[in-house]
């Protein structure tokens, strides 16, 4: 494990601070706002979160009301953020401005958070160019504040029962962390970062339904480091490292099916096609955000398509299937960070493709993937402005589709 130098630890307090005062300068006028869409049947309405007894049983995956009065919405298990929703009540009422400052609150530990994830990754995968220096310390900075500062996180950090989103990347964020940490570790202090990492997958789980995307940044993560490393097997470490939280999923989603109801699946099965090839449409629209971010709506009006011939939807189904297969040959050749993060967007954005919900779009849902498009980008950026001059040098590659 490298040892962090002085310099380094001045520049990553500074950047701290830097993202600390750019996100409050940015959400600070946000204390100000109320309760809109969804927050009166999940809060004011609610209550369940108007007493702290109620808390054991937001974790009864058959108490359903707890989440909302709405009926429509009464199908969602996340009893992290109904905690946080009974705690702010608690200290504060039915003031919107604590519940908008926890929501910066997170917002602030997501990004921080990301940018010890990016350092934490470069040094684990030890990419090729990390002999010569490559400013991570920069480009984390660069990556953290776009992540942060991005209007299309408008919707997730002022929108207050959006703050399940909020809340699901932390622990997916820290079990990331935490199993990076058990891989440098052996004996029992390996075990308990394992452990650690488990846990937080749960707790995501917890959260919010996205985080079923887990097991698979993990695995690109673990076969990431395994590649980049030379280590031994690398298939069976990924699998071996995988299996837990594979297992974990694979329980969370019977406990679903079996408390959502065989009607409902049967519902969601015929339409799934149908789904697709809307969200793939969303897909699309997600990166023309992240790169153009202007018609945002906290609405957008995306109906399903109504036939499987449908040619827009097709046209964008090829595409998204394109991409997919680009991302995962691309991983698979030349694994290491740039491919983790440039693999995480579209890792992260696959429920959103897979799974039919009430909305096939909505901006909240490019909160998680948008950090893997911004790290690339940034990463990608700084290298070649610091080192320019790598064309036809192969091993840049990334770097310049990155800029």
């Amino acid at each position: 494990m490298q040892i962090e130098n002085r310099p380094d630890r001045i520049h990553h307090i500074i950047s701290v601070i830097v993202i600390i005062i750019g996100i409050w300068i940015l959400y600070r006028p946000t204390l100000y706002n109320a309760f809109v869409y969804d927050d009166p049947e999940t809060i004011t309405k609610n209550p369940y979160i108007k007493d702290l007894n109620h808390i054991p049983s937001y974790f009864s995956p058959a108490f359903a009301q707890a989440w909302s009065v709405h009926p429509r919405q009464q199908q969602y298990y996340r009893p992290i953020p109904l905690i946080s929703f009974a705690l702010n009540y608690r200290l504060a009422g039915l003031n919107p401005a604590m519940y908008h400052l926890t929501n910066i609150f997170f917002h602030i530990t997501v990004t921080l958070l990301l940018f010890a994830l990016i350092l934490k990754t470069h040094q684990a995968m030890r990419p090729g160019g990390n002999k010569k220096g490559t400013h991570i310390g920069l480009a984390a900075l660069f990556a953290a504040l776009l992540f942060a500062l991005h209007p299309i996180q408008t919707e997730s950090v002022t929108y207050i029962v959006s703050r399940s989103v909020v809340i699901c990347a932390i622990f997916i964020l820290v079990g990331l962390w935490g199993h990076l940490i058990s891989l440098e570790q052996t004996g029992r202090r390996r075990f308990y970062w394992r452990c650690f990492a488990v846990t937080s997958f749960t707790l995501a789980l917890m959260s919010k339904e996205t985080a079923i995307i887990f097991p698979l940044l993990l695995l690109s993560m673990v076969w990431s480091h395994a590649r980049s490393n030379d280590l031994p097997h690398p298939l069976r470490t990924v699998i071996l490292q995988s299996l837990p939280f594979f297992l974990i999923l694979a329980v969370y989603l019977v406990m679903r099916v079996i408390f959502i109801g065989q009607a409902k699946m049967a519902t969601i099965g015929n339409k799934a096609l149908l789904y697709f090839l809307t969200a793939s449409k969303a897909l699309f629209i997600y990166l023309k955000l992240l790169f153009i971010p202007i018609s945002q709506n906290v609405d957008h009006h995306l109906p399903i398509a109504d036939s499987p011939a449908d040619p827009t939807g097709l046209i964008a189904a090829v595409g998204a299937v394109a991409l997919f297969v680009f991302v995962i040959r691309s991983s698979l050749k030349t694994p290491g960070f740039a491919s983790f993060w440039f693999s995480w967007f579209f890792l992260a954005i696959m429920p959103n493709l897979v799974l039919p919900t009430s909305e096939a779009i909505s901006e909240h849902s490019a909160y998680l993937p948008s950090m893997g498009i911004f790290t690339f980008v940034a990463w990608g950026f700084v290298i070649i402005t610091q080192n320019f001059g790598p064309w036809g040098n192969a091993g840049n590659k990334w770097c310049w589709l990155a800029a």
